[in-house]
């Protein structure tokens, strides 16, 4: 009995590991296998493709039946492994996972456009955008609607005032372009050669320092502190892998994607976990 221990475990977890949900072959930026968004999916296909082309940030959509058992960030995290989406410079991919059966999304985000959309962020899109036309049926609505807002901030545009409470709401609201900008500015500066950095950095935190947050003692702080960042985190994870970037070298994502027979693959670009989780 003991000599076929071994062999009923390697049985079992072969059972295991055949039940656990394959990632498909990234062949589109739009992958509809649970057959939701019928006539939808080429114009979906087509907005993301142009999107791509225009900001060079890389967005794709997986639509399944089930989760067949699985988590739905780990599957979701185990999908944006294997597809590597964005450019491994900048790695600024992002994933829309919708599975049906579970009634539950989620937005995974890559490093380099955990600025642009942080976690509130994603919810956000989840819980005012996605979520509740997924509610009423309205899968390819919900998902058009999600991803409008993404790109929308991934380019750095405001998705106008979140609700909230009305205790503290102005000083938050103060503080929250300032954090934006701040992060923002680190991600330009740390793409930049070393030398001008701290001159850039300096520039740029006395104008944000002025102009969001109205004060001269915080321009002038706030010049000192960019300016001092951005020669000592040179190495910070997301930042650090694309620094050598901006400039010359490796494939570009027009490359990558938009060849004139329609290949499409991910660019290598890395997650972290980053993004938001919702159900309806």
């Amino acid at each position: 009995m003991t000599r076929l221990a071994p062999a009923v475990l390697l049985l079992a977890l072969g059972a295991g590991a055949a039940h656990a949900r394959e990632v498909p072959l990234l062949r589109a930026r739009v992958t509809d296998e649970a057959g939701v968004l019928g006539g939808r999916a080429p114009v979906l296909e087509q907005t993301l493709a142009d999107y791509e082309r225009t900001t060079g940030h890389q967005l794709a959509v997986l639509v399944v039946p089930s989760l067949e058992g699985e988590s739905l960030e780990g599957y979701s995290m185990k999908v944006a492994e294997r597809w590597r989406l964005g450019d491994r410079r900048r790695d600024d991919g992002l994933l829309v996972l919708v599975a049906i059966e579970d009634r539950a999304a989620r937005i995974e985000v890559g490093y380099g456009l955990e600025g642009a959309i942080p976690d509130v962020i994603a919810g956000r899109v989840l819980r005012e955008d996605m979520t509740p036309r997924f509610a009423a049926g309205d899968y390819a609505g919900g998902i058009e609607a999600g991803l409008d807002a993404l790109m929308r901030a991934a380019k750095g545009e405001a998705l106008g005032p979140a609700p909230t409470s009305s205790r503290g709401v102005g000083e938050r609201g103060r503080w929250q372009p300032f954090a934006v900008f701040v992060v923002v500015a680190l991600s330009v500066l740390l793409r930049l050669p070393r030398i001008i950095r701290a001159p850039i950095g300096a520039v740029l935190g006395g104008v944000i320092g002025w102009l969001v947050l109205e004060s001269m003692l915080m321009a002038v702080v706030l010049a000192l502190a960019l300016g001092i960042l951005a020669l000592i985190l040179p190495t910070v994870r997301g930042f650090g892998r694309s620094r050598h970037g901006w400039i010359g070298g490796g494939t570009s994502s027009w490359g990558r994607s938009s060849g004139g027979f329609g290949g499409f693959s991910g660019g290598g670009g890395g997650f972290g976990g980053g993004g938001a989780s919702g159900r309806w």
